[in-house]
C-alpha cells in the first residue's frame, strides 16, 4: 500500500473516497463530520485532541460558544468513545475485502502524543 495514503482519502458530499473505493455515508452524519475532522486535521499523524474532535462534532456553529456543563461534557465523552467505535467498525466492515480493511488500522488513539489518528498502517 501506498505511503502517500492521506491523498488517497477524501470526502465528496456523504460518500467518503478510498482509493477506488467510495463508502456511503448516508445517515452517519456524526461518522461524517468526525471523518471530516479528522482529514481537515492533515497528516494522519498530526491526529486530535479528544476536545478538538468532541468542539469539531458535537458543537453547533450556528450557536455562540459557550461553556458546556460538566454532566453534558461527560456525556460527550460517551457519545464520542461510542462513535469512534462504531465508524471504525463500519470502515472495517465496508471495506471488509480490500487492503484497507487488512493493513489499515482506523481512528488510532496515540498514548505518546495523546491524539487521536485517522489512520495507521499496520507493520
Amino acid at each position: 500500500m501506498n505511503t502517500c495514503i492521506p491523498s488517497l482519502i477524501s470526502l465528496k458530499g456523504s460518500n467518503l473516497h478510498i482509493g477506488q473505493h467510495i463508502v456511503a455515508l448516508h445517515g452517519r452524519k456524526k461518522t461524517r463530520l468526525l471523518l471530516e475532522a479528522m482529514l481537515k486535521a492533515g497528516s494522519h499523524e498530526e491526529g486530535l485532541h479528544r476536545e478538538q474532535l468532541k468542539r469539531e462534532v458535537y458543537s453547533n456553529p450556528a450557536l455562540p460558544q459557550q461553556t458546556t456543563s460538566s454532566r453534558l461534557r461527560e456525556s460527550q465523552d460517551g457519545s464520542l468513545s461510542k462513535l469512534i467505535s462504531r465508524s471504525r467498525s463500519f470502515l472495517k466492515e465496508s471495506l471488509r475485502d480490500t487492503a484497507w480493511s487488512h493493513e489499515v488500522d482506523w481512528f488510532v488513539y496515540s498514548e505518546k502524543n495523546r491524539k487521536w489518528q485517522l489512520m495507521r498502517n499496520r507493520a
